[in-house]
């Protein structure tokens, strides 16, 4: 499961991704988002930062408290991007539970 996702967020940054890849690589989240998401956040670090753009893009939908742990540890990235994205999530989950 793991694999797949990662196969998804590998997708190029274009509209397919914005469309298709992101609303498949959630939807798999879903299926089963402790364990997927216990994975990712040991790992997250060490994935290319296209991965780790992705992977903030489609997190922060959900009220598991994981997603915004590995959020808030992104927003920490040395790179930039992925902090940005990271801040967007986060500002979307904060609006969600207000």
């Amino acid at each position: 499961m793991l694999e797949r996702l990662i196969n998804l967020l590998d997708l190029p940054d274009a509209d397919y991704w914005a469309d298709v890849g992101s609303c498949d690589a959630r939807a798999l989240i879903d299926l089963s988002p402790a364990m997927l998401l216990s994975q990712i956040r040991h790992q997250w670090q060490s994935w290319p930062v296209m991965r780790q753009v992705h992977l903030a893009y489609i997190l922060g939908e959900s009220s598991i408290s994981i997603e915004k742990e590995i959020l808030i540890e992104m927003v920490e990235s040395g790179n930039s991007s992925v902090a940005v994205s990271a801040r967007e999530a986060l500002r979307s989950i904060r609006s969600n539970e207000t």
